[in-house]
């Protein structure tokens, strides 16, 4: 079986990757999973010449066939307008490895990823659609015709996986809508954390990570901390990531004077995410929203407790009645969020044990896992017979 890949993920050239590519995030490790279950697969992403290694992620699976695309033009409004001429000059190109291929999958949100959505059904192709948004808060325009396109076509050739969890099903109008949980980890990787020795004598470390914005809930925690430095002397704070408001989250940890407790460690690649996590004694992810944020699961395979809000699919992985793995705070409840903290400082026996728990359940969320959760639900609704015919590559 042949597969296909839209997606709107930039890749670009560096001397070295094993494969001459690169790009950033957990992307490459999904992609290289999904491969393992194909004799061949293509991926059809924009591409750019300009280097960018920090963060940088390479693809090594030499199986992999790129197909790197122009660069849409413009940003914001204006690639918007300007889409249809890139999508125009590209379009033989889709048609030509659609009709070559058996099955289609499209990553969205995402403009590329929405072109393979129209592309495959016309062309009569098996297509399984991945919304990596967050599924139960859709609000633009775009989101809510995804939602919509979900709703109306998922089923037969066409099958809709929703990034997120939940004990509902993703749609109550259409059945053929189902959940899939996000991975970047092996098991080998799991099994591989070193067992945590925690001393919060010596120190007492808070990590969070992620896209900076002000919906992740960065400023959040920045004001939780100012309230229990005094409390806790030997208190860390790393932040990781790079976004649109960082500005704002440096300017306010100025204002708290916490210029040398809160430490801005910028956009980390994977192996620079877990050197961090290996430092912590609690991840945190205070967010307004989310669908499946995979830094929770890596932090909870690094033995961690996590402390989050209650949205999507968060509240059965950290705070499950039997085996507890972290704390769920109010959003922009800051007080509780200060709360929380001083009770895993002055509880650690507590910790511990949460922090045991974390380890065992991030088991259950490996990238095999994940892909065969996909190749199951394919199979259930195609009566097809896809499974892992190789090792994912890392």
């Amino acid at each position: 079986m042949k597969l296909l890949i839209f997606s709107h993920k930039l890749l670009w050239q560096s001397r070295k990757s094993p494969t001459g590519w690169a790009t950033d995030g957990g992307f490459v490790f999904q992609i290289q999973a999904l491969a393992s279950s194909y004799t061949q697969t293509v991926l059809m992403v924009p591409s750019s010449k300009k280097k960018n290694e920090s963060g940088e992620v390479w693809i090594t699976d030499e199986t992999l066939k790129i197909v790197p695309l122009a660069k849409p033009f413009g940003k914001g409004i204006f690639r918007k307008l300007l889409f249809p001429a890139w999508l125009l000059i590209h379009l033989p190109k889709f048609i030509y490895y659609t009709l070559k291929t058996d099955i289609v999958h499209a990553a969205i949100p995402g403009d590329i990823g929405s072109i393979g959505m129209v592309i495959a059904p016309l062309l009569g192709k098996k297509i399984f659609i991945r919304y990596c948004g967050n599924w139960q808060n859709r609000k633009t325009f775009a989101e809510k015709l995804w939602g919509w396109y979900g709703n109306t076509f998922a089923g037969k050739s066409i099958a809709f996986l929703c990034t997120g969890g939940s004990l509902n099903r993703p749609s109550q109008k259409n059945p053929a809508l189902t959940w899939i949980f996000s991975s970047s980890m092996l098991e080998e990787d799991i099994k591989g954390m070193k067992k945590r020795q925690f001393d919060f004598r010596q120190e007492f470390n808070l990590v969070m990570g992620g896209r900076m914005t002000v919906e992740k809930g960065f400023g959040i925690l920045i004001r939780a901390v100012s309230l229990v430095r005094q409390e806790i002397p030997q208190l860390k704070v790393y932040l990781f990531g790079d976004g649109a408001d960082k500005k704002i989250f440096e300017k306010q940890v100025a204002d708290l004077d916490l210029s040398g407790t809160v430490n801005f460690l910028g956009k980390l690649n994977a192996t620079q995410v877990h050197n961090a996590l290996a430092m912590a004694d609690i991840f945190l992810l205070p967010s307004f929203s989310e669908g499946f944020p995979k830094a929770v699961i890596e932090a909870m395979a690094h033995s961690i407790p996590v402390i989050c809000t209650p949205v999507s699919v968060l509240p059965k992985l950290v705070n499950d009645s039997e085996n507890p793995a972290g704390l769920l705070v109010e959003q922009k409840n800051t007080e509780m969020l200060a709360k929380h903290i001083l009770h895993y400082y002055h509880s650690p026996e507590i910790h511990l044990r949460h922090a045991n728990n974390a380890r065992k359940i991030s088991t259950a969320y490996s990238l095999e896992k994940w892909v065969d959760t996909i190749n199951d639900s394919l199979n259930k609704q195609w009566n097809t017979k896809l499974c892992r015919m190789r090792a994912i590559k890392k």
